[in-house]
């Protein structure tokens, strides 16, 4: 398969979602991401979105093949093992 058809394959057969803060998402993301934050920004530091996984079921299926990213990584690794726990 070429290279440019396994990737329209591969995006279609996915959705995009980024875990990251409001002003992050201002600065960029990927192009149709859904944005539902898994920390917020509190003072000097973060706290958890507690409604986290209630909002990505509210928008995505069980099933769905979801790519989850942030601007480093860190949050997005939380928020997908988090997605992925029993």
């Amino acid at each position: 398969m070429a290279a440019t058809l396994a990737r329209a394959s591969f995006s279609a057969a996915l959705r995009s979602l980024a875990s990251r803060t409001e002003s992050e998402l201002s600065a960029g993301h990927p192009e149709r991401a859904v944005n539902i934050p898994y920390l917020f920004r509190a003072g000097s530091g973060t706290t958890k979105n507690m409604c986290f996984l209630e909002q990505v079921a509210s928008i995505f299926g069980k099933d769905d093949g979801i790519i989850v990213g942030c601007q480093s990584g860190r949050r997005s690794l939380m928020a997908a093992s988090e997605l992925s726990s029993p």
